[in-house]
């Protein structure tokens, strides 16, 4: 049959391997193949067939069947076993029973055609064949792509894994007074759970909840760990920690993305829980003895949502009287849904914190929301925060804490003052800037703690007895104690005149190195022998016991003048 008067001018031309013992039949296969515009290779015989796809690569095999040396037949079963992708093999042979097609196709062959060869046919065979090797070869590069994006996806996490876990210091989380449960829906967790400890021991808990999920929601979170930890550990307030992570997350991230948190202050010495919330679900007191006593709702937006002259850094504050846990979640775990499709809930939540009490909550709680996803995943990440709030933990000042270590420098004199008015008292959080300061006048391992302690009491009593005049009989039962805080907002807020001033002043005395503290505001003063003859044993009320703390952990105390100024002297 002659050759078709079509000439294919494709771009891409294939490297055709024709198999034939007869020369005539090369000739006349390689001619017409080579019109179309393909380049051929040729072998003839089976084994020169094999050795030469071995070497050039074919992208199409001609094979004819009864060659000498080895067959056709068994030439395409150890191409098809050579292959390393595919690639068609046509098989062009005199013999046309029904049969030997099929045996011809049964040992990998893609395509049987008969001899003569209907030229035709061949060339429309080329081009289907052709288009299956294009889309085949694409489908193969597009493979080696995706494999290379795998790569270096699964580096690039690898990287930004182990930074997240450096970020966050999961070693605050073994506090003794805290457990906690993480489950993400991805690789990375949107949701951040974290805690660390002040220098005056309070634990600081955060879990916050970005928007999204994976990696993108994960890097939304670093601002705001950094921050977390900076200021915590130092003792900053609960509302400078958030209106600071609102500012960074406004700052940084893209408008769309926003992170809902609660940032909690768990105080064991005075049993005092203070609370930032912006749209997470409540955190919730349960007793041991199965009681919901109190719920902090959310009473704010989101970090990242308002600029910081519109943002509310208020806070809740909670005393309890009655040993329990402070119990945070995420909507993720509120809104996790079983193959029903039927949410956990919040009822259903406070309901296992009432029915079930002790050590046993936290496990129960966790065993409680597996068995309800079953073998299903969240939609969203899971988390969960229990802390553990004691009583009569007075005792437990610095659990953990390094022993005193004396320094090597600054053993000379120096002196710090600092003095504030009404602007800076109402908006300053004073205590961690001037730790900062005292800790770069290289003071000892081990005092920031105690002296933490002894500064914010002697100014918070400078504050509350002098300028505020604030009654501490308030304090003395748990709605008293809510009133306390109510008014003592008030009062700061409009705050218009006063000062406090604060001197440090180190020295040696006799070989014994001493901090001179004193405390002096601009008030009426105060009844100060009413606290300063009592010692911590005497009293288990709220009120009344920061000068006896103080007392115990200073050489001395003197009131001057009708109260309104302190000087108290702490051994270094």
């Amino acid at each position: 049959m002659p050759f078709a008067s079509s000439v294919d001018v494709e771009k891409d031309p294939l490297k055709i391997l024709v198999a034939d013992d007869t020369e005539a039949n090369l000739l006349l296969i390689g001619k017409f193949i080579a019109r179309l515009g393909h380049t051929v290779i040729t072998a003839r015989n089976g084994a020169e067939a094999v050795d030469a796809f071995a070497r050039e690569n074919p992208d199409m095999v001609l094979m004819d069947v009864m060659m000498p040396v080895m067959d056709g037949l068994e030439a395409t079963a150890r191409i098809k076993a050579a292959s390393t992708h595919w690639v068609p093999v046509i098989i062009v042979s005199a013999k046309s029973h029904e049969q030997d097609q099929a045996k011809g196709l049964e040992i990998g062959a893609d395509d049987y055609l008969t001899k003569p060869i209907n030229f035709v046919i061949l060339e429309a065979k080329i081009k289907v064949m052709r288009r299956i090797a294009l889309m085949q070869r694409q489908l193969s590069d597009n493979a080696r792509q995706l494999e290379l994006y795998r790569d270096e996806a699964e580096e690039e996490q690898r990287i930004a894994d182990g930074l997240m876990k450096r970020l966050i210091h999961a070693e605050g989380l073994n506090d003794r007074l805290l457990k906690s449960w993480v489950s993400p829906t991805r690789r990375f967790s949107g949701d951040l759970v974290a805690a660390t400890r002040s220098r005056s021991n309070d634990l600081y808990v955060i879990l916050a909840d970005a928007t999204g999920h994976g990696l993108p929601a994960a890097l939304n979170l670093l601002p705001i760990t950094q921050i977390f930890y900076g200021m915590a550990e130092k003792g900053f307030s609960v509302a400078h920690i958030a209106e600071e992570m609102n500012h960074k997350i406004s700052v940084l991230t893209p408008a769309d993305r926003f992170v809902a948190a609660v940032i909690a202050c768990i105080n064991p010495r005075d049993q005092v829980i203070e609370v930032w919330n912006g749209g997470n679900p409540s955190p919730v007191y349960a007793t041991d003895d199965g009681r919901i006593a109190h719920r902090f709702v959310s009473r704010h937006l989101p970090l990242g949502i308002l600029e910081r002259e519109q943002f509310d850094s208020q806070t809740e504050v909670y005393h309890w009287d009655t040993a329990g846990h402070l119990v945070m979640c995420s909507d993720g775990l509120l809104e996790a849904e079983n193959a029903a499709g039927k949410p956990f809930g919040q009822e259903k939540f406070l309901h296992l914190l009432e029915l079930i009490t002790g050590k046993q909550r936290f496990i129960s709680l966790v065993a409680a929301v597996q068995e309800h996803l079953g073998s299903l995943s969240a939609h969203d990440d899971v988390s969960l925060v229990m802390a553990t709030c004691p009583t009569g933990e007075e005792e437990i000042l610095f659990p953990g804490a390094a022993p005193v270590r004396p320094p090597a420098l600054n053993t000379g004199y120096w002196s710090l003052t600092f003095g504030l008015s009404a602007p800076e008292l109402r908006h300053l959080d004073l205590i961690p800037l001037l730790l900062h300061n005292l800790e770069a006048m290289d003071l000892g391992h081990g005092h920031s703690s105690r002296l933490f302690l002894v500064i914010s009491e002697l100014y918070n009593n400078a504050m509350d007895h002098g300028l505020l005049q604030m009654d501490s009989g308030l304090k003395s039962h748990s709605e008293g104690f809510d009133q306390y805080v109510t008014l003592r907002q008030e009062r700061l807020q409009s705050l218009r005149e006063g000062e406090i001033e604060i001197q440090l002043e180190h020295f040696t005395l006799e070989g014994r190195r001493l901090l001179r503290i004193r405390v002096k505001d601009s008030g009426p003063g105060f009844d100060h022998q009413a606290f300063t003859s009592r010692s911590l044993d005497d009293n288990t009320t709220l009120c009344g016991r920061g000068i006896p703390l103080v007392k115990s952990l200073c050489e001395d105390m003197r009131y001057l003048g009708n109260g309104n100024e302190v000087v108290v002297h702490y051994a270094l």
